[in-house]
């Protein structure tokens, strides 16, 4: 398969044998690879249609999908190459819970971080899965930290920072009240010291991700 000089947006591969497929010059809009062989070949630097891109992953069948997008997208890229090679496990920072946190609220934006993009909740699953990909967890432990970030995600609706869009209930967006500031949180890439509760949240969240038994890496 040759997909040189192509423009991909909303193109689905399922089941596809990508060894040898060629990509060079190839533009991504969105585009999901599910339960698709390795061994394409890609640009070094991805090019993208829109700041919208992003590309979803099923390595196989029964797995749970992940979203790249934005600078995560070369890492999909890197997978679909065949060269992940399992590396040992990244050390984990102590602000787990926060960087988390800024995982979540990134997911319901768009890739220029200024429009909402009204997820469902499944897609910010997806993209906080392909977030903590990159520390090369166990298979037991990236399934303890998705599980305890799963609850960080449920306390951000409990406090009133995401709410359901009320044009569409699936969706997801910022509370009203608080668009403005986790708009601020999105693009600055910090939770400021004045949203006390909002530190004590990710603080104990900080504390329950360094609890977990770190495990053996891969």
């Amino acid at each position: 398969m040759i997909f040189d000089d192509s423009n991909l947006h909303d193109v689905v591969f399922v089941r596809c044998d990508l060894r040898e497929a060629k990509f060079n010059n190839a533009k991504f809009g969105r585009v999901r690879f599910i339960e698709s062989g390795r061994g394409a070949t890609f640009d070094a630097e991805p090019s993208l249609t829109s700041d919208d891109a992003e590309i979803s992953l099923v390595s196989r069948s029964g797995d749970p999908e992940e979203t790249y997008r934005k600078k995560h997208i070369k890492q999909a890229l890197t997978f679909l190459r065949g060269e992940v090679a399992k590396g040992p496990q990244k050390p984990l920072p102590p602000d787990m819970g926060e960087r988390a946190a800024l995982a979540i609220f990134r997911s319901l934006y768009k890739s220029d971080e200024i429009r909402l993009d009204y997820p469902e909740l499944r897609k910010i699953e997806n993209s906080l899965r392909a977030w903590l990909r990159e520390y090369n967890l166990s298979d037991d432990h990236f399934s303890q930290y998705m599980s305890l970030f799963i609850d960080l995600y449920e306390d951000l609706e409990r406090t009133g920072w995401i709410c359901s869009n009320p044009a569409r209930t699936r969706t997801r967006v910022p509370c009203e009240a608080r668009v403005a500031i986790v708009g601020q949180i999105v693009r600055s890439g910090s939770i400021p010291i004045h949203l006390t509760a909002l530190r004590e949240l990710v603080g104990k969240y900080n504390q329950r991700a360094g609890e977990l038994p770190k495990g053996a890496p891969h």
